[in-house]
């Protein structure tokens, strides 16, 4: 059985350690800000990307432009609020998502090549 190592990848104790404050400064900062919904409650809102925030940028531009046609009951102050966080968290998320991905995929090939030891280091024997 030929042994094919995957992946071969180690840390520095620095780089671990900037990987672990990496994640606790995005664990403050986001502490006392972020929601966390139900499954249900995900499904319900969704997640709004690429074509739909053309059309609310727009929308936003326009009520941002012709106050006076905005219903009393819109708080204008809340939702710019809302848009300028969803619009520094999305390309964010992207970021953060693609190096999960990335750490996900790493020790997915670490494990296979951990495992494919163990396999030929119990059949060897």
């Amino acid at each position: 059985m030929a042994l094919d190592n995957l992946i071969s990848i180690s840390f520095t104790d620095d780089e671990e350690q900037q990987l672990i404050n990496a994640v606790a400064t995005i664990e403050k900062i986001m502490g006392g800000k972020s929601v966390n919904l139900s499954t249900r409650q995900r499904q319900s809102y969704g997640r709004v990307r690429y074509e739909m925030e053309v059309w609310i940028t727009k929308v936003s531009n326009y009520m941002q432009s012709h106050g006076n046609l905005v219903p009393s009951y819109v708080d204008m102050a809340e939702h710019t609020k809302d848009l300028e966080a969803h619009n520094l968290l999305n390309p964010l998320i992207d970021r953060v998502q693609a190096a999960i991905q990335g750490m996900l995929d790493t020790t997915t090939c670490c494990w296979a090549a951990t495992c494919t030891t163990i396999v030929w280091l119990f059949t060897a024997a």
